[in-house]
């Protein structure tokens, strides 16, 4: 689990508020951190991350914390099934 104290954490990187909102409750099960990158949330310096989303055709990408990509959702509604994937990689189930 990540703390404020510096321990990794998964991210879940989103281009909307609504995405990140949806996942709540498992922000406080695992410590996962939601990041809003966009004019709702983080600005960009440039638009790699932003661009990578969009050609990627993806609305979330949950990123581990080694940084390497854990997986993407391509709709809002899948964003909760790839966090069952993380719950069950990290034998939370």
């Amino acid at each position: 689990m990540c703390s404020a104290a510096g321990s990794p954490c998964f991210s879940l990187v989103a281009p909307d508020a609504a995405t990140t909102a949806a996942v709540a409750e498992f922000e406080r099960a695992i410590g996962l951190r939601s990041v809003v990158v966009g004019a709702e949330g983080v600005e960009e310096e440039g638009q790699a991350l932003s661009d990578w989303l969009k050609a990627a055709g993806v609305v979330a990408v949950l990123v581990r914390p080694d940084f390497y990509v854990f997986g993407t959702a391509a709709r809002l509604s899948e964003v909760m099934g790839l966090l069952a994937s993380l719950r069950v990689s990290l034998s939370l189930v």
